[in-house]
């Protein structure tokens, strides 16, 4: 029973979001934002930050003059762009569920 509980107890802590706490060395998130912009220009509508992949990275979500939403990913620790895709509005549905 006790172990059943433990297991129950360590499934759980995702879902609570005790599993990650963003590390301290970790760039500003105006730095990051910087960096986003100059490779995407356009209006951020919306960002975090985020563990995916094994890395702490920021997320923006901008649109860009072709009215598109491009996702524009920058590492937390390096500063450097790691994704940069458009999004469709289904896909970006799905990331806030």
């Amino acid at each position: 029973m006790k172990q059943k509980i433990v297991v129950l107890f360590m499934l759980l802590i995702p879902s609570l979001g005790w599993a990650r706490v963003a590390p301290k060395d970790v760039i500003g998130a105006e730095q990051a934002r910087k960096t986003a912009l100059k490779i995407q220009p356009g209006t951020v509508k919306s960002d975090e930050l985020e563990f995916e992949h094994g890395l702490w990275i920021y997320s923006y979500d901008i649109v860009g003059a072709d009215s598109k939403i491009h996702e524009v990913q920058v590492n937390a620790r390096t500063g450097k762009i790691v994704g940069n895709k458009i999004e469709s509005a289904d896909q970006e549905a799905k990331e806030k569920d």
